[in-house]
């Protein structure tokens, strides 16, 4: 915020400077909610540099608003105890104008001074008309002011409501984005001729008709009257197109059934002076007919031309609305409230219309700015930190309606969100691979164990029946050397000896491979065998017996 030095307001040089700024005290007509002036009118203004006349009244309003704010300045010092400097501000860029009736020496505070009259005596911060409202939105804006001390009085305590009026951001963006419009709207706006208001011109009025009578009319400017009042009534016109077309219509309707009234009182006149004169009557109610036809059909018209001229007015708002909207390239749908329709209610001359239409056009604009621009923010936001999570967001259009703060969130944490997830998985997938891995590796020592067992046991049984063949070669050769040495026997004892002998080695060398007893003991068992002398044997023998 810049303070202007040496700027006294009203001077010739703060006109002028207002003529370059943006103000405070015009920022209603934005949205059309000035009480004096209406967004065409500051378009217009703007543009041509050229602003109304004050009048001697409206100067003797001013005067006495300069004379009662002086007077309450010391009221409103009293409320917020500082000493409060009226002064001259504007925003660092240049754009944007505020005079503040007070400041406060660290501008945390301002105020604000209204001369009082009945709306304002039971307003209150919540009540309080959007005319003053933006007013001191648009100081805040500029002052960077956390609140504004409203005040309408006459200059004393007796005559005086005063409330504090708080910063609301949400109001200030919405603001900025008016006054954005307004200026991209001021670019392209080209003024208009000046029109005349409509005011309408009623038929002349048709010469007065005179009756007499004595039983037949004695005098009467009955023809000469028929022939004027037919001429006027076929040179009314009823196709309507300009404002001026619709108000002459609406005189000629009080003219044609004043007309009609006074016909019949000049009937009921004739009446009072005759019985029946035919002719009379028949004239005056062939008038009375023509004047009553044309009235209706004249009101029939202007009321359906005025539809018509409404029905286009909305209907060229609508479609500017919708050019507009498709040249913003909006990356979701705008949800916007645009209702000409409504805005234009109440209104009366086709001027009056299109300004309210024209009103509710850039109200329109402007809230459709703000959610345009917050969703292209959005949208760029949401590529920068989602950028490789596309998957994550295919509610894009829902999410970019959000504010950059909540958008932000939801995107950490539905990142985070699925990287967990993804981390998950993969843990899940790494211990999966473990636990293959260690029963594969598990496996394969049991299987080397198994091997190396089986190995084990076959050197074992090699071992063995080398032992035992040695064993046998060494019982073959003691048997021989024995056979050598010992006395010849009959050859039926020397077989049946060799025989039990071979059987007991036989017996000793299975028990030996497979019972995994030594050789002593197969020896042993087997001639126990051989001779019968185990329990098994001697019950199996006495079986086979």
């Amino acid at each position: 915020m810049n303070i202007i030095e040496n700027m006294v307001q009203g001077s010739d040089a703060w006109h002028q400077l207002r003529q370059q700024r943006f103000t405070a005290s015009e920022a209603a007509a934005v949205f059309g909610d000035h009480k004096y002036m209406t967004r065409n009118d500051l378009l217009k203004q703007k543009k041509t540099g050229i602003t109304p006349e004050v009048s001697e009244h409206q100067q003797r309003i001013f005067d006495n608003g300069h004379k009662f704010e002086a007077a309450a300045r010391s009221i409103a010092e009293k409320i917020t105890g500082e000493e409060l400097y009226p002064c001259t501000c504007e925003d660092d860029t240049g754009t944007y104008l505020a005079s503040m009736d007070g400041l406060d020496m660290l501008a945390t505070f301002g105020w604000e001074h209204k001369t009082m009259n009945e709306s304002l005596r039971t307003a209150t911060a919540e009540t309080l008309d959007e005319h003053y409202k933006w007013q001191m939105d648009h100081q805040m804006m500029v002052t960077g002011c956390e609140r504004i001390l409203f005040m309408a009085s006459t200059g004393t305590e007796d005559d005086c409501v005063s409330f504090w009026y708080e910063r609301d951001e949400e109001r200030i963006q919405r603001l900025i984005a008016g006054w954005e419009q307004f200026k991209a709207d001021l670019e392209a706006y080209e003024p208009q001729p000046e029109k005349v208001t409509a005011t309408g011109t009623a038929p002349d009025s048709l010469p007065a008709l005179v009756v007499e009578l004595t039983g037949a009319v004695r005098a009467s400017n009955l023809a000469e009257f028929k022939d004027i009042a037919l001429a006027r009534i076929a040179s009314i016109k009823t196709e309507l197109v300009t404002d001026e077309d619709f108000a002459t219509a609406e005189k000629t309707i009080k003219f044609l059934d004043k007309a009609e009234k006074e016909l019949e009182n000049t009937k009921a006149a004739a009446l009072q002076q005759t019985a029946s004169i035919d002719e009379l009557f028949k004239t005056i109610d062939h008038l009375k007919a023509e004047m009553r036809d044309k009235r209706l059909l004249l009101n029939r018209t202007v009321k359906a031309e005025k539809e018509n001229r409404k029905a286009q007015i909305v209907e060229q708002a609508d479609k500017a609305f919708t050019a507009w909207l498709n040249q913003q390239a909006s990356p979701a749908p705008v949800n916007v409230h645009f209702a000409p329709a409504i805005a234009m209610k109440g209104r009366k001359t086709i001027a009056s219309l299109q300004s309210a239409a024209d009103d509710a056009l850039a109200a329109a604009k402007v809230e459709a700015k703000q959610q345009i621009d917050l969703f292209k923010a959005n949208h760029s936001l949401l590529k920068e930190k989602a950028s490789g999570f596309d998957f994550l967001f295919r509610d894009w259009v829902q999410l970019i309606a959000k504010q950059p703060e909540d958008l932000e969130s939801t995107i950490t944490a539905r990142i985070a969100e699925h990287e967990q997830r993804e981390q998950a998985k993969l843990e899940a997938e790494r211990e999966r691979i473990r636990s293959e891995e260690e029963a594969k590796a598990k496996a394969e020592a049991d299987r080397k164990a198994r091997e190396e067992q089986q190995r084990i046991q076959q050197a074992r049984d090699q071992e063995l029946v080398e032992r035992q063949k040695a064993e046998q070669t060494a019982a073959a050769e003691a048997d021989l050397e024995r056979a050598n040495s010992a006395p010849i026997e009959q050859p039926q004892q020397q077989a049946a000896a060799d025989t039990r002998s071979r059987e007991e080695i036989d017996i000793a060398c299975w028990l030996f491979d497979n019972a995994r007893v030594t050789q002593a003991q197969a020896g042993q068992i087997a001639q126990a065998i051989v001779n019968g002398s185990l329990p098994h044997v001697q019950v199996m023998a006495a079986k086979a017996a």
